[in-house]
């Protein structure tokens, strides 16, 4: 009987024990601890645990700084689905920071992200990278989405901004294009706050 309780007591210790969680461990920034747990479970294939553990070594928080392979890890993760790691290589890529800047691999990360439906910002940065281009497709997928903001929005001066740049650069293709592109600079001037800093028009004095 006596035995019966004591593999009863150890049961319920058992049971009662605390599980360890590494989101819990990274709030607390105890980071040593919070990677080994990921890092473990990266191993595995778990995507997650290759974002976050990527991330970590990226940013060299409780591992030696290891910007390279933390890059590795999180696109394997992306490549799995990962929508957090698809916003991140967006990020890295576009940033010129952590890796050297490059745009087409920053757009193509953020169009994975975008049909992933998880975040409401990757479509705005397809919009505004492709707003810069020299590709007729891509000014014509730009100016789409630009409409498509506003027309949720129409207090979007930023987009409002950006869409008549993406029609300024769109002139070279549709000479019409020059109008919409005074008419919605004037507009986003007319809704921004004065705060509001432009970007220099380079070589577009014509539309002043």
């Amino acid at each position: 009987m006596r035995f019966v309780c004591l593999l009863l007591a150890s049961v319920s210790f058992a049971w009662a024990a605390p599980t360890i969680n590494a989101g819990d461990l990274y709030d607390a920034k105890q980071y040593k601890q919070a990677y080994q747990i990921y890092s473990k479970d990266a191993l595995r294939g778990d995507p997650w645990a290759r974002y976050l553990a990527g991330f970590m070594l990226i940013h060299g928080q409780g591992v030696k700084q290891d910007r390279v392979k933390g890059i590795r890890l999180i696109t394997l993760a992306a490549q799995q689905g990962e929508f957090h790691a698809m916003h991140e290589l967006m990020d890295i890529y576009s940033q010129d920071l952590i890796v050297p800047r490059d745009m087409p691999k920053a757009i193509e990360w953020a169009r994975k992200a975008d049909e992933s439906g998880a975040y409401d910002d990757t479509s705005k940065f397809i919009a505004n990278a492709l707003s810069e281009s020299s590709n007729k497709a891509e000014l014509d997928e730009a100016i789409e989405r630009f409409n498509y903001f506003i027309n949720e929005d129409k207090t979007l001066y930023f987009e409002q901004y950006r869409l008549g740049l993406a029609y300024a650069n769109r002139a070279k293709f549709v000479s019409s294009d020059i109008d919409l592109a005074r008419q919605w600079l004037k507009i986003a001037e007319i809704n921004s706050p004065p705060e509001f800093v432009r970007y220099p028009i380079l070589g577009m004095s014509f539309l002043l």
